[in-house]
């Protein structure tokens, strides 16, 4: 198994995640290449239960996270696949975040510092930060990172462990992941 595409859920978005899951699937060519593996939870678990339960489940060499409230590139699975061929400790790529609605771009890159989202004069401004969850990880480069039992803030803690392991990197100069934050429906 290559690579491991991770979704973690609640039944209220069930709908929205299957409606993922199809497009993610629609993208697999070969299933012995891929596998998507979704936990449904009734929020008992936190955030960061729900994504050490399926990081530890994930069969393939590499893996990578896409919330059920977020979307991917229409090419993400084959610009994912490619990349893999290079036995990087990470890929990373472009995402497009939207905060309420208002977009900005975020490059991910090892050779990156983190920013905080900002805005100036009332717009969101692109930034720069180290490797996320949602970029693709070798699994054997996570060896001892995990993410803590929070609902909060479980993703970096996991994102900066991991980052400290990865040496090389394979960077697709492409928007393949968009990350929606809407206060009003975004939950842990």
């Amino acid at each position: 198994m290559k690579f491991s595409i991770l979704i973690p859920s609640i039944p209220e978005r069930l709908a929205k995640t299957a409606d993922l899951i199809a497009k993610i699937e629609a993208q697999i060519t070969d299933k012995s290449e891929v596998e998507v593996l979704c936990l449904l939870d009734n929020m008992n678990m936190t955030i960061g239960e729900k994504r050490q339960k399926l990081f530890e489940l994930a069969k393939g060499k590499y893996f990578a996270f896409v919330d059920d409230d977020d979307d991917i590139n229409m090419n993400y699975v084959n610009e994912i696949l490619t990349a893999i061929e290079s036995n990087s400790d990470v890929i990373t790529f472009r995402q497009i975040s939207f905060i309420n609605g208002e977009p900005f771009q975020v490059n991910f890159s090892l050779k990156n510092e983190n920013e905080e989202a900002y805005k100036v004069n009332g717009v969101w401004q692109d930034i720069n930060r180290k490797p996320f969850h949602v970029c693709v990880w070798k699994k054997k480069v996570c060896t001892g990172c995990f993410f803590p039992s929070i609902n909060y803030g479980e993703d970096a803690f996991f994102a900066e462990c991991a980052a400290k392991n990865a040496i090389t990197e394979t960077h697709i100069n492409k928007v393949l992941h968009y990350y929606n934050f809407d206060s009003t429906l975004t939950r842990a």
